[in-house]
């Protein structure tokens, strides 16, 4: 069962997910058809960060992920059995509990 703290996290997650899809989509697609002169270029980047910005979202997404997983697979860390799907919150209350080395 969610409790009202989750909905609202997840409410906010959802909300600020489809602000920055709409912004994106106006920047992106839109954009390139109002003329350059128009007020409503002064609240947008340049169309070069356009994809820049979610290259250097992704490469650090990548990074993150690749870290966690040498740093998990070098120090012989496990799950324990009971979350064979965690998630990505789970997986850091896991990191946060402490490790859990395998037997040699």
């Amino acid at each position: 069962q969610a409790t009202g703290t989750d909905q609202v996290v997840g409410f906010g997650l959802v909300a600020v997910s489809l602000i920055i899809f709409t912004y994106y989509t106006t920047w992106v697609i839109l954009l390139p058809f109002i003329d350059s002169q128009h007020v409503i270029h002064k609240y947008f980047l340049p169309r070069a960060y356009a994809v820049l910005i979610p290259l250097a979202t992704g490469l650090l997404l990548l990074l993150f992920v690749g870290k966690l997983c040498v740093h998990t697979l070098a120090l012989g860390v496990h799950l324990p059995r009971s979350s064979l799907a965690p998630t990505l919150p789970g997986v850091f209350l896991f990191l946060l509990k402490g490790y859990k080395q395998k037997a040699l």
